[in-house]
């Protein structure tokens, strides 16, 4: 027997299931979409009063933050080189190697989810950045500077989709839990690490850090909503077939 690909169009009832269940879900994901979406917009809202306590607390903590790294010169070299390390490309490189390797192996449903989903996250980003045009922190004493619009922030949004994404790939439930436990650990304190980052430099307001994790968290989620069943049931057919194709 020839083990087929997974989501190949020569087996059957797999194929079918997802047909008749594919509107729900699609469904059910812009659902999930439009809630996430005020969430995001509220605080966009927010952010836009200038003299609003959003915007009072953005300004202490970032004058706060970047505090630090002036009086302290290796936390500003090491939110300089973070700056590089944490940078959107980066996680967005990342991403593209897990979807290169998933693709290789067959794979190829959770290559494209993945992929598209990055995507479809950072140009989000890019969209909301231009309706809210928010300015950057503007400070006496600056540690860093950056171009274009302040919200969300971008390095904070890639960081979050990114491992966010490479988490749900490589998550094994089968796999024993310290491991598990590991990898959420890791990419929480990348996440964590790139908005402290934005902070340190002064390019980025706490609003901004926190709408970008908002944003690429919930791209994944509602993208997860409405693909994540499709996903499941393309891996377990994968595995199966590769099974079958072990015991003959």
């Amino acid at each position: 027997m020839t083990a087929g690909r997974p989501g190949d169009a020569g087996s059957s009832s797999p194929v079918e299931v997802d047909t008749r269940r594919a509107r729900p879900r699609l469904l059910a994901g812009v659902v999930a979409m439009a809630v996430s979406a005020v969430l995001v917009t509220v605080l966009a809202l927010l952010v836009r009063d200038s003299s609003g306590p959003v915007v009072r607390f953005d300004q202490r903590v970032v004058t706060t933050t970047t505090g630090w790294a002036l009086r302290h010169e290796w936390l500003a070299d090491a939110a300089d080189i973070g700056g590089y390390v944490l940078h959107p490309f980066v996680f967005r490189f990342a991403v593209l190697l897990a979807a290169i390797w998933l693709w290789r192996r067959d794979a190829r449903t959770a290559a494209l989810w993945a992929a598209i989903t990055m995507l479809v996250g950072t140009l989000l980003g890019a969209l909301i950045k231009l309706g809210v045009s928010r300015a950057r922190p503007v400070l006496d004493h600056p540690v860093s500077s950056a171009s274009g619009y302040s919200f969300p922030s971008g390095h904070a949004l890639n960081a979050m989709l990114g491992c966010t994404l490479l988490v749900v790939l490589l998550w094994r439930p089968a796999e024993k839990r310290r491991r598990r436990a590991a990898l959420l650990a890791v990419a929480a304190l990348l996440v964590l690490a790139t908005g402290f980052d934005r902070l340190l430099l002064g390019v980025h307001f706490p609003s901004d850090v926190l709408a970008g994790f908002l944003v690429g968290g919930l791209v994944v989620a509602s993208s997860w909503v409405a693909f994540g069943p499709i996903l499941r049931q393309r891996a377990l057919r994968g595995a199966e077939r590769a099974v079958e194709d072990q015991t003959d």
